[in-house]
């Protein structure tokens, strides 16, 4: 589409002023467009065509498909390469009350897991939105009696957070840390010897965190140290659990690591634009939208 000669661009601007510009036409319009102006209103597209929303909308679903645009509320931006991740600190402060929602909304489905269990084996990935499930699982753990829990983590905050509530467990309660190489940035452990650490697991549940991450890409990052990791939780867990606030959704690393295929759920907050929600929705996997206060909708 980006190599469209003169003459193809004046067709193109001819036909939209005639208001007979076909799909293909009003399509790499939209993609040119969104191009010059990085985020553009559904409003805005369709001021420029002339069209219905309800058509507008459906040259959108193309587009998103291929891969060469997102949705967002309200409208429409180009994707964008994730060239490194923010730092933990720089994390802690992004999409608070997003990650809380899908913290809380996490821990009940490990108390539920829990109490249907003679004991579970739970590994909480790295990053600031499994540090939130950490510390509303314990709101759990704390006030009653559940079958035995062994913890897995690569996180070195959240392995320090459950140490320090260890004490207030009334259950059966094990911690492991992978070990490995350190990324220093994000206070985790990475590399091989991580990877290698989690392949001796049968891990019941996994709550897996990601960067970036959207339908044609899957879930990718810009490190390549945590590719075995990731994909050595992929192999060893019976259910895996994709978390990740909408923010995240549309960028993209130089690494792929999975399809979104490879989880059983994901689950994600309100601000996922509707669209996003209802394509999501057609795929084999179950899609769980958490509000503000991490109930699921």
């Amino acid at each position: 589409m980006q190599g469209l000669d003169g003459l193809k661009i004046c067709a193109i601007l001819r036909a939209k002023s005639e208001n007979k510009m076909i799909p293909i036409e009003r399509q790499i319009f939209i993609y040119q467009y969104v191009q010059t102006h990085q985020l553009v209103t559904i409003e805005t597209l369709i001021e420029q065509l002339n069209v219905s929303a309800m058509t507008i909308r459906r040259d959108i679903q193309i587009l998103e498909k291929e891969g060469k645009i997102i949705s967002v509320s309200g409208g429409i931006k180009i994707r964008q390469a994730l060239i490194e991740e923010p730092s933990y600190q720089e994390k802690l402060v992004l999409n608070q009350s997003q990650k809380a929602a899908i913290g809380q909304a996490s821990a009940t489905l490990i108390k539920d897991s829990l109490q249907k269990s003679t004991g579970l084996t739970l590994y909480l990935d790295a990053g600031t939105t499994c540090f939130e499930i950490a510390k509303a699982m314990m709101q759990y753990l704390s006030t009653k009696i559940y079958p035995p829990l062994t913890v897995i983590s690569n996180d070195f905050a959240i392995i320090t957070y459950l140490t320090l509530q260890a004490p207030r467990v009334h259950s059966p309660f094990s911690l492991f840390h992978t070990g490995g190489e350190v990324d220093l940035r994000n206070a985790s452990a990475v590399g091989n010897y991580a990877a290698e650490f989690i392949s001796h697991f049968n891990l019941d549940l996994a709550f897996i965190s990601t960067s970036s991450w959207d339908l044609v890409r899957g879930i990718s990052t810009p490190s390549a140290a945590k590719i075995s990791v990731k994909e050595n939780l992929l192999k060893a867990c019976g259910q895996c659990i994709l978390v990740s606030d909408s923010s995240k959704y549309g960028e993209y690393g130089r690494f792929k690591i999975c399809d979104l295929t490879a989880f059983d759920c994901i689950i994600t907050d309100w601000k996922l634009p509707k669209a996003v929600q209802d394509t999501l929705a057609l795929l084999p996997v179950k899609l769980l939208i958490v509000d503000d206060i991490g109930d699921i909708d």
